[in-house]
């Protein structure tokens, strides 16, 4: 399963720790909503209680990809505020790997990418296949560029604002990102009227008025399921792509 660097970076849980967890939420799952719509649905209710397995099935398929960007989003965010900070002290004739530890240790996620990752790579390599292993596994383009600036200065030796330079360029980058996501929220607006006002009340005119027309099938019960689990459902999910689509550099840390 892609990704699962992440779980075991969060939760300290390998690809079959994963797997067995995955395993048993099903089968409780399964029995729990078996038993929860059984009265409501009877027969149906083994097909509802499959679909809604299903649901966390796809859950733990995608959870590895949020943790990756979480982790990503949070890594980019405090970037250019760490290779500042690294800049000043480099400037200052501060030791390099020192001068790491020390910066890095001010922004959590910068934190475990230079303390757990790198300084684990140290142990029996050098500098250059520690940085080039750290590129590989961390999926982040501004990291990549980070690093190799960094590699540059370990190498060659201090260059004026080299670091505050790639600090500034991702700092730009960032008010882009905010800029077309401010522009975006106006889209997103409309739909979320669409999904929590019109669309409830053009399904509660259907019933009413169409039922006078054609025959609609539909209990009180499953009506009070659909606006009050199904609606609201929906809501949640829609408001959750919109926060998921927010760039990281705009939500703070909790």
């Amino acid at each position: 399963m892609k990704d699962l660097f992440y779980v075991n970076l969060f939760f300290n849980k390998g690809e079959k720790e994963y797997r067995k967890l995955m395993l048993k939420s099903l089968i409780i799952g399964y029995l729990v909503f078996l038993v929860f719509l059984f009265p409501f649905f009877s027969v149906f209710a083994l097909v509802y209680a499959l679909f809604f397995c299903l649901c966390i099935y796809v859950l733990f398929l995608i959870l590895p990809y949020l943790l990756k960007k979480h982790f990503i989003g949070n890594l980019e965010k405090d970037l250019p505020y760490f290779l500042m900070d690294l800049d000043i002290s480099l400037f200052l004739n501060s030791d390099f790997l020192d001068s790491i530890k020390t910066n890095s240790k001010k922004y959590k996620t910068v934190n475990i990418v230079f303390e757990k990752l790198l300084f684990g790579y140290l142990k029996g390599s050098n500098l250059q296949d520690s940085f080039f292993k750290l590129a590989e596994r961390l999926d982040s383009i501004p990291l990549k560029r980070s690093l190799s600036q960094m590699l540059v200065l370990y190498e060659s030796g201090y260059k004026d604002n080299i670091l505050t330079t790639l600090a500034q360029e991702l700092l730009n980058k960032q008010k882009l990102e905010a800029k077309t996501y401010s522009s975006k929220l106006v889209m997103y607006s409309l739909f979320f009227i669409a999904a929590t006002a019109i669309l409830p009340s053009l399904y509660l005119m259907f019933v009413t008025v169409g039922s006078t027309i054609i025959q609609v099938n539909i209990t009180p019960t499953q009506l009070m399921v659909l606006f009050f689990v199904v609606f609201p459902l929906v809501d949640i999910v829609y408001i959750s792509f919109v926060v998921y689509q927010m760039p990281y550099h705009l939500k703070e840390e909790k």
